[in-house]
């Protein structure tokens, strides 16, 4: 992500992960990121889905964690079936490239928000047609 900001010619603007899919836009120039932002606003909505501005309210509730997925057949392996399979553990954000593009099939790797602070590790058995 902060590579395609800085591609776009945005040089000043840094993105700090705040855990899941937060994430603190700041700016190093004197202007604030705010007004970047929102005088771009085309690109950035290619970009991010939503933004609001800070308050010291705003906690992340949530983390990112990455899973594997093991014993996927082959006819199930597509990102609604990894949803299915996280659906207990969390929200599914995303697969890695590898899982997607099914570089490798002896797993699957997705990143979940996850209010759990705790190490996710259970088998769940799931009927395949």
């Amino acid at each position: 992500m902060q590579n395609r900001i800085v591609d776009a010619d945005f040089k000043d603007l840094v993105i700090i992960p705040m855990g899941a899919d937060k994430v603190f836009v700041r700016s190093l120039a004197e202007s604030e990121a705010a007004s970047i932002v929102e005088g771009a606003k085309e690109f950035f909505q290619l970009i991010f889905s939503n933004w609001v501005r800070w308050e010291q309210e705003v906690l992340p509730l949530q983390r990112g964690i990455w899973v594997r997925l093991y014993g996927i057949p082959l006819h199930a392996w597509n990102e609604n079936f990894f949803k299915l399979c996280v659906f207990d553990c969390g929200r599914f954000l995303r697969a890695d490239s590898c899982s997607a593009d099914k570089d490798r099939l002896d797993f699957a790797r997705v990143l979940v928000a996850t209010s759990d602070l705790e190490i996710i590790k259970r088998v769940e058995s799931l009927l395949v047609d």
